[in-house]
């Protein structure tokens, strides 16, 4: 539980890691040399969750614009050779790496949809991620510490500022303090879940990343507030690397 700390004029909430949900299947890969020369290591394939009675142009319009989402994913998190391919027959995207990377929450987060809430205890939703107008990564002091500490400044619109004051004065009433917070979710995960302690009446609000490679993470998530989210939702199917 994060603690609560002095009233400031900045929002500052602190991400935690987010949990793997469901089961995939890990195989060795044998590397794959290509002809651009480039050899690729690990390979992740998804599925998509497609609406229910779509044509098959259809199909393929949302593979194509969910694989120029995913390009845009792998850019952010510096993934620069990474090669996705798209198989209609199959219904499949293919994410292809040069690094040797065993690590399936990167893959997940890759085709996490990417919506964002700002939610109470009875799971109202406050804010989303229409109310955010600027993301932009910064590595500054956000504390009295007055060390600099990777994270992600957010600007909200102007309906932005008023949901958030709402908001923050609502759950400042409720009777039990255990549900006086606002939990930031990105799809069904909670990344964060702040205490309020005074009226946020502000269009900024600062995100600090408490993970193993904040700076990366912090990164990936600038990607997320900026980008669309993904036209359909993937499930993570499989993933093979070379060990």
């Amino acid at each position: 539980m994060l603690k609560r700390t002095a009233a400031c004029i900045l929002a500052v909430l602190v991400i935690l890691p987010i949990l793997l949900a469901g089961c995939t299947e890990k195989k060795s890969a044998k590397t794959e040399k290509k002809d651009d020369e480039a050899i690729y290591v690990t390979r992740a394939v998804y599925i998509p969750d497609f609406p229910e009675g779509i044509s098959e142009e259809e199909q393929k319009e949302l593979l194509r614009k969910t694989e120029e989402q995913l390009e845009k994913r792998c850019s952010a998190l510096d993934l620069r050779k990474a090669k996705i391919t798209v198989d209609d027959r199959r219904k499949t995207i293919t994410v292809k790496l040069t690094k040797q990377i065993d690590d399936q929450e990167l893959f997940r987060l890759l085709c996490a949809p990417g919506e964002i809430r700002f939610v109470d205890a009875d799971g109202k939703v406050w804010l989303s991620g229409s109310d955010i107008k600027r993301a932009e990564y910064e590595n500054s002091p956000v504390d009295d510490t007055g060390l600099n500490r990777p994270h992600v400044k957010l600007e909200l619109t102007e309906e932005g500022r008023q949901k958030l004051a709402e908001a923050s004065s609502a759950v400042l009433k409720r009777s039990d303090v255990e549900e006086q917070y606002l939990a930031i979710y990105m799809d069904e995960d909670e990344i964060s879940k702040p205490y309020v302690n005074k009226v946020l009446d502000t269009t900024e609000v600062v995100i600090t990343v408490g993970s193993e490679d904040p700076e990366s993470y912090a990164r990936y998530l600038l990607n997320i507030f900026t980008q669309d989210p993904l036209p359909v939702p993937l499930k993570l199917a499989e993933y093979q690397y070379d060990d």
